[in-house]
């Protein structure tokens, strides 16, 4: 991401912070804000950059499986190598 406006300073300071962490994120956002840049910038800046990254249409997720919360959320961590639609069969069993 290039640019110096105050708001974008302040993004990429959260994408620094947001990266050292060991934590999911959830960026949200208009559609073609940069949802998917952020998410990017934050995995490639993190200890998880060379692991496959995850992203999830939150939109696309069952609502019982949004409903799991952390549970669900370890269960996108434990599947990285399987893919999310692995990952969203084995989270409806577990809500």
């Amino acid at each position: 991401m290039i640019g110096r406006s105050p708001a974008l300073t302040k993004v990429m300071e959260t994408v620094r912070t947001a990266a050292l962490y060991d934590s999911a994120v959830l960026i949200q956002g208009e559609t073609g804000t940069g949802k998917e840049l952020v998410a990017r910038a934050i995995h490639f800046n993190s200890t998880r950059k060379t692991e496959p990254m995850i992203t999830v249409n939150c939109a696309a997720v069952p609502e019982i499986c949004a409903d799991c919360g952390e549970a669900y959320m370890k269960t996108m961590s434990s599947v990285k190598s399987k893919g999310s639609s692995t990952a969203l069969r084995n989270c409806i069993p577990r809500c």
